[in-house]
């Protein structure tokens, strides 16, 4: 298997998103959540040695990547 793994997520909001830039911070925090997993309990399996480097969100039909890394 591959070291760079791509999940789809999928949210939805009670109202519309009008703008690249709220879309853009829904991007923002969801990096910031993974982030806060990555430092309390990680996200790697448990029983591996490998550790999360980098995490990046990229917005559907927004030219713009959140990118994390550590």
């Amino acid at each position: 298997m591959s070291k760079d793994l791509t999940f789809r997520v999928e949210l939805t909001f009670s109202g519309k998103i009008v703008s690249d830039d709220e879309v853009i911070e829904i991007a923002q925090k969801i990096a910031n959540s993974l982030e806060h997993e990555v430092n309390t309990g990680g996200l790697a399996p448990e029983d591996s040695d490998i550790f999360t480097e980098h995490i990046r969100v990229t917005p559907q039909y927004v030219n713009k990547t959140i990118i994390v890394s550590f």
